[in-house]
């Protein structure tokens, strides 16, 4: 009588993880075309699509001002960064335009995006994740296809949940000294966002898109993986990414003096 009745709590359990899988992957699908859909709207609203850097994000004159290449919505921002910050009378945030020109040309439009896919792709091919597709070229395919899913997922879901909420997609560097100051202000710049009037509010888009992504792509790998599990473990490491590129762009300035010093002829 036991074993049937554990039979049939798994039969149910295995049941309600595939009909999961199937909505889950229904939901963040209309979800993921909803926001390229809002976007595609505010940039139609937009009076036009710019194509420098958008206000806010100038950096020193010899520099380009042009919008670069880069993963992820937020533009590259530097400590030497001599703009206004949200709150200051100076600051002036971002239009409907700019966002949408940061998601639209900064990233579906950037090389950069599909070239960290296919190397993402190959990492997980060599680290052989997820179990049950072959090291194979299909595999191969899979998986570039899948991190390319994911980012983009990961990118639109922040988007329209920046915009939603007023909130400024950039990394505003600390205007404070020491390696253990900076460090702990780019650890807490992975949780918070500025809006723009200087507030800083949790950064629930970054969650949303992390976590969200995550389960999404996880309905399409091997049965034996949950999106409330593996899902969910994927979504922490996309949350461990996003605090190393904090890192990257807080202490740039000094990593890029030290490589020209090595360059130097």
């Amino acid at each position: 009588m036991t074993n049937s009745r554990q039979s049939a709590l798994s039969k149910h359990w295995s049941g309600s993880i595939a009909l999961m899988r199937r909505g889950s992957r229904i939901v963040f699908i209309v979800f993921f075309l909803a926001c390229v859909l809002f976007s595609a709207a505010v940039a139609q609203q937009a009076s036009g699509l710019e194509t420098t850097t958008p206000r806010g994000l100038d950096m020193a004159p010899a520099e380009s001002t042009t919008i670069a290449a880069a993963p992820l919505v937020e533009a590259p921002s530097v400590s030497s960064y001599a703009g206004d910050y949200p709150g200051e009378p100076g600051f002036v945030p971002l239009t409907g335009g700019e966002r949408a020109n940061l998601y639209f040309k900064g990233y579906l439009g950037a090389p950069s995006t599909y070239v960290l896919a296919l190397f993402e792709g190959g990492g997980s091919q060599i680290a052989g994740t997820p179990d049950g597709w072959p090291r194979t070229f299909n595999g191969y395919e899979r998986r570039a296809a899948t991190s390319l899913a994911l980012n983009v997922t990961e990118t639109a879901v922040r988007s329209a949940g920046d915009a939603a909420m007023r909130l400024d997609p950039r990394y505003f560097p600390c205007r404070c000294g020491g390696v253990l100051h900076r460090s702990w202000y780019a650890l807490k710049m992975t949780a918070l966002a500025y809006d723009n009037n200087g507030h800083v509010h949790l950064d629930l888009p970054r969650f949303a898109a992390d976590y969200g992504g995550s389960m999404f792509v996880t309905t399409w790998y091997p049965a034996s993986y949950s999106p409330l599990t593996q899902g969910i473990k994927l979504g922490h490491v996309q949350v461990g990414f996003d605090l190393g590129f904090n890192l990257y762009r807080e202490f740039s300035p000094e990593m890029k003096r030290v490589l020209h010093v090595f360059h130097r002829p």
